[in-house]
């Protein structure tokens, strides 16, 4: 679906946590993000460290730039997407980390 990437990069493992939690940074193409999507077991933080994000969190869509902070707790349907004209970064925190990323990360 369209030209572009969201590359993530681990900062601290829900590994190296003991699965407490999870930080990675996400450098986002413009127009790219994931699709809404509901996470049953981490609550989600979303720190914007350059760019322009439009965010979906439940019912309700929001704009954010640089230096703001949005907490989805779990069970809530959202999403984000870079609205910006060059590349967006920032960074998520999972709490607890998921399961998913211990698999991921081979240990």
């Amino acid at each position: 679906m369209g030209v572009g990437r969201e590359l993530l990069t681990y900062k601290i493992s829900s590994h190296q946590t003991g699965g407490a939690c999870a930080l990675f940074e996400a450098i986002t193409d413009p127009g790219v993000g994931p699709p809404p999507h509901v996470h049953h077991r981490e609550d989600e933080s979303f720190y914007v460290l350059e760019g322009a994000y439009e965010f979906l969190s439940g019912r309700e869509t929001l704009r954010a730039s640089a230096g703001s902070l949005l907490y989805v707790p779990k069970c809530t349907l959202h999403a984000h997407k870079n609205v910006g004209e060059g590349e967006g970064r920032i960074l998520l925190n999972q709490t607890p980390g998921a399961v998913r990323n211990l698999l991921r990360e081979g240990r």
